[in-house]
């Protein structure tokens, strides 16, 4: 296919068609639906109308990054400037030279199979990403047949922290998704939004033992239909202890807080993050 119709499959039809499709998605799926507006009070202290104003836009935004997907192999180094554009290089460059290895904090902002996707084609570099099979083997295969056809590699999460090691170690960046609920056992209790919710402790761990810089990532769609990916500046950890390690891990969740509010409809608002938080208080 010509590049010129994968732009306008890009910027014409997915639009059209994510409009519709989120928007059906939002009045008939009425779990989600609730998931979201409940999330979004609680995050961002606004009434129920606004939340739901929010949360029908995030329902459209998560249906074009489902529609884009599939047009992800039609991208390379030719034409993928065109659809999405780096900010922060000179911080990739910083994180690279103050530790044995690269720890990315990245999460389900923006497009973020678009961020993976087209980093090994702008920044020469391939990530080792950590991720969960999905259930349906087929469905899992086709994925990350398209996840890992830029060089990419897929770290299963049920195996990933010796795997993450290896891979800083051999000198291969380690792209770790934060954002999500953890479990008791993996996770710790961390202030976000002004509760405490339980978020996965493996990259503090990881980044306090190594001495590797942790390189905040993150991208957001313009108007224009375009991605910006923004690298902020690296951060560095002490050592592993109990403090720091969690003093880490709520420096994360401050960071993804600021972006959650730059661009409210493009989190991923549908999973239930705060399931199982508590007050700060408590």
């Amino acid at each position: 296919m010509k590049d010129r119709n994968l732009f306008f499959l890009w910027h014409r039809i997915i639009p059209g068609w994510a409009d519709l499709l989120g928007k059906t998605w939002f009045r008939l799926h009425t779990s989600r639906r609730t998931v979201a507006v409940d999330n979004i009070v609680t995050a961002l202290k606004c009434s129920e109308a606004e939340a739901a104003g929010i949360a029908l836009r995030n329902f459209v935004h998560l249906a074009r990054v489902f529609l884009e997907f599939p047009l992800l192999p039609l991208l390379n180094e030719g034409n993928v400037r065109y659809f999405v554009s780096y900010t922060g290089e000179e911080n990739f460059h910083r994180a690279k030279n103050l530790g044995p290895g690269i720890l990315i904090l990245t999460g389900h902002f923006g497009n973020w199979e678009l961020m993976a996707y087209a980093t090994p084609l702008v920044m020469k570099v391939s990530l080792d990403i950590i991720a969960r099979p999905l259930d349906n083997a087929l469905l899992n295969r086709l994925t990350t047949r398209i996840r890992t056809r830029t060089g990419n590699r897929l770290i299963d999460k049920n195996f990933s922290f010796w795997k993450m090691t290896e891979s800083l170690k051999n000198g291969r960046p380690v792209g770790i998704l934060l954002d999500q609920k953890a479990s008791q056992r993996e996770g710790i209790y961390a202030p976000f939004f002004g509760r405490l919710v339980l978020t996965h402790r493996a990259l503090a761990i990881l980044a306090c033992k190594t001495s590797c810089p942790v390189l905040p990532v993150y991208n957001y769609r313009k108007s224009d239909g375009t991605y910006t990916v923004r690298a902020l500046p690296p951060l560095m950890f002490e050592k592993p202890t109990g403090k720091a390690i969690y003093e880490a891990t709520a420096r994360f969740n401050e960071i993804f807080e600021k972006i959650i509010q730059e661009h409210p409809d493009q989190w991923y608002w549908i999973h239930r993050r705060f399931r199982y938080s508590k007050p700060i208080n408590s």
